[in-house]
């Protein structure tokens, strides 16, 4: 039988369903299509107005509201916070029509103290990023198993994790078609997608890269407030500059649908964070596998977890800025997007498919009531 048909799956994401879409997004739509029954809760919504759950028809899963509140729970014991977990848990369970074969948790502040399996089988916690490790000790002891996209995360975790397993990044494969190779303008384009509002994102660098090289236009497909219902936004005065640079193009937020085509458009690609005062933080990006589906070269800021990848991208050394790499980058671009490193770039991408890593999940969920491990 194929691994997750039939099977009842909560997923517990800290960012909303819309338009935009990252790895929770396709996890939840990856899981559906192999025959799951697939709840996504987003980030907690204290809003009486909203204790509902709504069909989403067009992704064949259900969208759950996550009115749970209870001021100071962090602050009881532990037992307490259990209790209250699994109270939680009871009530989107009675609402979504019974209890979870797993509850997939992308939220590491979120039934963080669960013990209970009256209303989830199974307990997985799914670390995309771990900038301060010690916020994720007590809920992965809790967990049936840690997934984390670097080793570096689970040997951070040491002991609080019983089971763990390390997969990276995924990305959904492309239909035919969908890359664009017609320009507008002369000069190179260059592109960056993303949250424009997120702390550690290197805008100076993107800034210094736009007066140093006026020949070449910068795109910055993303929104800067508010994305993924967060409440997070660039500052005002760094919003006007990047509005002001000339050769800056500001498109905000693009649906995941169009974004695939427009960074193929590009003729280089950015990975642009301060990884020198966040190194935690900047250590690995879900976006390299989204930028080498394009086969477009990528030069990116320093990412701990990703330097053996060091033949598909251009990576900048610890402590130093993209700006530092860019005109080199910028004078060999007709090497970099040479046919044959751009299908290297496509096929590593392809390898890291997000079925292919469900079947691994699916192969270490066995192995945990496998009577023949010890």
């Amino acid at each position: 039988m194929a691994p997750f048909r039939n099977e009842r799956i909560l997923i517990v994401s800290p960012e909303a369903w819309g338009s935009m879409r990252i790895s929770k997004h396709h996890y939840a739509t990856s899981l559906a299509r192999a025959g799951a029954q697939v709840y996504f809760m987003g980030p907690r919504n204290t809003s009486p107005t909203r204790d509902d759950v709504a069909m989403a028809e067009e992704e064949g899963l259900v969208l759950v509201t996550d009115t749970w509140h209870w001021p100071g729970q962090r602050f009881l014991p532990r037992w307490s916070r259990a209790l209250l977990d699994a109270a939680h848990l009871a009530g989107v369970a009675r609402r979504c029509g019974g209890g979870f074969d797993i509850l997939w948790n992308f939220d590491a502040y979120r039934f963080r103290s669960l013990r209970s399996r009256a209303n989830a089988r199974v307990r997985l916690l799914h670390l995309m990023d771990l900038p301060r490790p010690w916020d994720a000790h007590e809920p992965a002891s809790n967990a049936d198993l840690v997934i984390a996209v670097s080793q570096s995360m689970i040997d951070a975790l040491g002991a609080h994790v019983r089971e763990g397993i390390h997969v990276p990044h995924g990305i959904l494969p492309r239909p035919p078609g969908t890359d664009r190779t017609d320009r507008t303008g002369t000069g190179p384009h260059i592109g960056y997608a993303g949250n424009l509002a997120i702390p550690y994102l290197d805008l100076e660098g993107i800034l210094r890269i736009a007066t140093e090289h006026p020949q070449a236009t910068i795109h910055l497909f993303g929104p800067w407030s508010h994305a993924f219902g967060g409440k997070g936004q660039l500052a005002p005065d760094m919003l006007a500059r990047l509005r002001n640079q000339p050769n800056i193009r500001l498109h905000g937020q693009v649906p995941s649908s169009e974004l695939h085509e427009r960074l193929s458009a590009m003729d280089l690609l950015l990975v642009a964070y301060d990884s020198a005062r966040f190194p935690n933080e900047t250590r690995n990006s879900h976006k390299v596998l989204e930028y080498l589906m394009t086969g477009r070269p990528v030069l990116a800021s320093h990412m701990a977890d990703l330097v053996q990848l060091h033949q598909l991208l251009v990576m900048a050394p610890p402590g130093t800025s993209i700006a530092d790499l860019a005109g080199d980058v910028l004078r060999d671009l007709h090497k970099h997007n040479a046919p044959e490193r751009m299908a290297m770039r496509k096929a590593y991408a392809a390898s890291m498919s997000y079925d292919a890593h469900l079947l691994r999940i699916a192969d270490a969920l066995r192995s945990l009531n496998d009577p023949a491990r010890t």
